[in-house]
């Protein structure tokens, strides 16, 4: 198999660096579809919609993300990923992810601020949408 040459990809929340490694491909869940991404790609800069990002190393995939809109920026010097929230997907079982929307739900309360609330809906919501993703895979 031909080894492919290394470029830096970069996965982003607001709250920290989730991904930051040299890759020989991504796959990125761009709003027009997807698309891979090898060193020497032409620049761009695109939105991402929910969905999976890949990673790949000699033709096999060793990292899966989950991410929420964002987006990217493909230059010279490497890719870098802008989402809201990324969960690592690479062994996540359905039944793990039901588990943590219990104890989101859990916590809904009518004693806690509206916002509050909303943040765990948001969550709650953002997990059911991985499950969907998973089922669809």
């Amino acid at each position: 198999m031909e080894v492919l040459e290394k470029f830096k990809v970069e996965i982003v929340t607001p709250e920290k660096i989730v991904f930051s490694d040299n890759v020989e491909m991504v796959v990125i869940p761009g709003a027009d579809g997807e698309f891979g991404v090898l060193f020497g790609h032409i620049p761009i800069i695109s939105s991402i919609k929910t969905g999976f990002i890949y990673i790949y190393e000699k033709g096999v995939i060793i990292e899966k993300f989950f991410v929420e809109d964002g987006f990217v920026e493909v230059t010279s010097d490497g890719t870098i990923v802008l989402i809201d929230r990324a969960f690592p997907a690479m062994k996540v079982k359905v039944n793990d992810i039901e588990k943590i929307i219990l104890e989101l739900k859990g916590k809904l309360n009518f004693n806690l601020k509206d916002f509050d609330n909303f943040l765990l809906e948001r969550d709650v919501e953002f997990y059911n949408k991985l499950i969907e993703a998973i089922q669809d895979q």
